[in-house]
């Protein structure tokens, strides 16, 4: 003889996984985004690039569109290398704060009085972008810094900021060639 409470529970269990089961798979995998972009200048867009030191020191890039070549305009004008110039935009474009202080405490200083570093760059589209980065962090193994118009402040690796700074003290003028009179003329 057959339990017939018992089959209508088994039953109902049963009734109740298959359709678990079907929610759960029927429901679409959320997207996953795409990081966001801390500093919005990349080598693809970018059109001018500035960089200054609190030292005074500074270097100012300009190219004519974004696919063009760079030169630099101060100091002293000149091409540039295309590849140093846009190994900085990369590490720029990829630069990611470790840490946001979301409210920052009233009266703290973090050195945007007289930063650091400035750097300002501005895409092909007319927008501009201004990091400005303070002073180190309590153990020093960062730096504080602040996006233009955003009063968040951001804690930045000390490390990617040190390859930053660095390359102000770089060569990146191109050679040309100037020519020193009449070429050769070729003999036969």
């Amino acid at each position: 003889m057959i339990n017939w409470k018992g089959a209508a529970v088994l039953l109902a269990i049963v009734a109740a996984g298959a359709i678990y089961l079907y929610q759960t798979r029927s429901q679409s995998v959320p997207a996953v985004s795409a990081p966001k972009v801390f500093l919005g200048c990349s080598a693809g867009d970018s059109v001018d690039l500035q960089l200054t030191r609190a030292d005074g020191k500074s270097l100012y890039f300009q190219r004519p569109t974004s696919l063009g070549s760079w030169s630099i305009t101060s100091p002293p004008p000149g091409p540039a290398k295309d590849a140093d110039v846009d190994r900085l935009l990369s590490e720029l474009h990829t630069l990611a704060p470790a840490d946001t202080i979301q409210k920052a405490a009233p009266g703290a200083d973090y050195g945007f009085e007289q930063p650091h570093l400035a750097v300002v760059c501005r895409v092909a589209g007319g927008v501009s972008f201004t990091l400005s980065v303070g002073k180190q962090s309590f153990d020093g193994s960062s730096r504080y810094a602040r996006l233009a118009g955003d009063p968040k402040v951001y804690v930045l690796s000390g490390a990617e900021v040190d390859r930053i700074d660095q390359f102000l003290d770089q060569p990146h003028s191109r050679s040309s060639p100037i020519p020193s009179g009449p070429s050769p003329s070729p003999t036969t």
